[in-house]
């Protein structure tokens, strides 16, 4: 790289003149151990209190400056050795030649963006952005009341993940056994590979909390089970005003102040697991994801322990014996210089794991009966169990067709598969709460056990489905769903299942679904395979998502709002390009 300073850093080094009563800047450098360009400067505080008056700071960008992230690093040399709220890691190794490795985060990448822009404004904006944020160090309101909790940056080594699953419910559990504050926990690995944290017992190996997980654990004789040691707390574990523990020298000091002997807590869960392997230590904590308020749930922070010391090391000896391998575990095992291990968590929650667009809880929390597992059901299955339905059972008897794949949740590699169990095992590797089952399809003779669900869906377009669902009792919410030609066209309908009459159905829709069927009989249908039976009906993978969209907005926002009779048809509206402008209701 050559040593020439592009004019575009020249222009934003000179653009930080005008903040000299704050920051003294010095000139660009490149460092080639990181590929990137460092500008080191110090900054002074006025009322210094948790921060020293004078600092030294390091500006690193990329040579594409000034479209490119601006990091800021405290300096090798005068930098803060301290990790505050919105800063990485700053105990890990450093970051190139000038830089510890606690990158201060001013802002949400996306608001980075908006302060990015010519080369002169982009340094100078994340420069007064900077100060502002050593400012809130210095007086401890980097997290205040009412902000969304931040956990400390872990030193992850590791590209394993743990899960685990707590919500109010499971909190109510733990803080009903007030005296139970660590023992052993046994971890699950499911056939998709996924670690997760599935029971908690004390020393003796009473059980204090099992969770449950969905049918991805059930019936699979190849998942592996290990154990490991947990213990709670009441602070997220964090050093030096706001750093993760990087050794079991720090992860010591931390438990000291919440008056833990972290030796003790691994010495008398840890009889069982010294054969030599590595185990788990999985850290609980009441957290709110509000800072200010009351604990809603626990937080796991899980790391993999060197593996203890093997009795089979030692002789006989009974106490002496036992000693001697907490004393080895001390000293060796766990000694301060040991780096923590630690490992991804992430909480699978109906509340986190669906936090980024989840239907309404009434329809989650569901009993939902799903007829037809065809283009259609197959995508609204998709859709509700992305959206937090964790108890869905798909009716169908049909195989799956290699050309359903244009335009179904199925893969080229199901075909010849039965529709609904193979869709339901899918499906339920989705979530990992997720209960879905596959069953024959519904006729006049198993109809009646739709009575045991809560909300009964019809994607089938089957008439004797129809049919069956007549004369049936029971107050459970019915939406009769189906798209028309080239699904242009969604029609549904819901009612209560005592209330449904298949022929009251079709004199609501006869005159729509008569121009469907004109329409269909005017136009040329493609052909697929051979045989009179062959002409298919035409739609697009997009066309039948949206329409799939459609039908699970309509029936969130209905069971939402609790009605109990609605008659739609959405049609879609295109422009003279045939470029889709609006989607049209009429209610019937």
């Amino acid at each position: 790289m050559s040593e020439e300073v592009p004019e575009s850093l020249r222009r934003a080094r000179r653009s930080l003149e005008e903040l000299a009563p704050f920051i003294a800047i010095r000139d660009w450098v490149w460092d080639e151990s990181v590929a990137e360009w460092c500008l080191s400067f110090t900054a002074c505080l006025e009322h210094p209190d948790r921060v020293p008056q004078i600092t030294s700071w390091v500006f690193s960008v990329s040579s594409a400056y000034p479209d490119c992230r601006i990091k800021i690093y405290p300096s090798l040399d005068g930098g803060i050795e301290d990790t505050h709220p919105h800063q990485s890691n700053n105990g890990m190794e450093s970051h190139g030649k000038y830089c510890r490795s606690g990158n201060i985060c001013l802002f949400t990448e996306n608001a980075e963006w908006g302060l990015r822009g010519s080369s002169d404004f982009t340094l100078l904006s994340h420069a007064e952005r900077f100060l502002q944020w050593l400012e809130a160090a210095n007086e401890g309101r980097l997290m205040k009341d009412g902000d969304h909790a931040e956990f400390p940056m872990q030193n992850i080594r590791r590209r394993d993940l743990v899960l685990y699953c707590e919500d109010e419910v499971s909190k109510m559990i733990w803080d009903s056994h007030p005296s139970c504050r660590d023992g052993v926990v046994e971890i699950t690995e499911n056939n998709l590979g996924q670690t997760c944290l599935s029971a908690f017992y004390e020393a003796d190996s009473s059980l204090v909390r099992g969770v449950g997980w969905g049918t991805i654990f059930e019936g699979d004789r190849q998942k592996k089970t290990d154990r490991g040691i947990w213990f709670l707390a009441s602070s997220v574990p964090h050093v030096r005003c706001w750093q993760s523990p990087n050794t079991y020298g720090e992860l010591r000091e931390w438990a000291k102040g919440e008056k833990l002997d972290l030796d003790d807590i691994i010495g008398r869960n840890g009889s069982t697991l010294r054969d030599g392997l590595r185990h788990y230590l999985a850290i609980g904590v009441p957290c709110s994801s509000v800072v200010g308020e009351e604990p809603v749930s626990l937080s796991w922070f899980v790391a993999i322990m060197p593996a203890l010391a093997n009795e089979k090391e030692f002789g006989k000896g009974g106490v002496h014996k036992r000693k001697v391998l907490r004393t080895v575990d001390g000293c060796k095992t766990f000694a301060p210089n040991v780096l923590v291990d630690w490992i991804d968590s992430a909480n699978c929650s109906k509340n986190q794991m669906f936090s980024r667009g989840s239907l309404c809880e009434e329809l989650a929390d569901s009993r939902i009966a799903l007829i037809g597992a065809g283009s259609l059901g197959s995508m609204v299955a998709n859709s509700l169990i992305r959206g937090g339905v964790t108890d869905l059972c798909i009716f169908d008897s049909d195989s799956f067709g290699i050309g359903n794949v244009t335009r179904h949740h199925l893969r080229a590699c199901d075909a010849g598969a039965d529709k609904a169990a193979t869709l339901a095992a899918v499906l339920n590797t989705t979530s990992p709460m997720a209960e879905v089952k596959g069953r024959s399809a519904i006729d006049k003779d198993n109809a009646a056990t739709l009575k045991g669900f809560d909300i009964i869906i019809d994607c089938s377009s089957s008439p004797s489905v129809l049919a069956a669902l007549d004369n049936l009792e029971g107050g459970q919410a019915l939406f009769v769903c189906s798209f028309g030609y080239a699904a242009e066209r969604v029609y549904i309908s819901l009612s209560t299942l005592s209330s449904f009459f298949s022929e009251r159905y079709r004199d609501t829709f006869r005159e729509l679904m008569r121009e469907e069927a004109n329409l269909m009989r005017e136009k040329e249908l493609p052909w697929e395979g051979v045989g009179c039976w062959s002409p298919v009906f035409p739609a697009k993978n997009s066309d039948v998502s949206r329409a799939a969209s459609i039908v699970v907005d309509c029936i969130d926002r209905l069971v939402e709002k609790r009605k109990t009779k609605a008659n739609y048809v959405y049609i879609t509206k295109r422009d003279a390009d045939g470029i889709l402008t609006a989607i049209e209701r009429v209610e019937l």
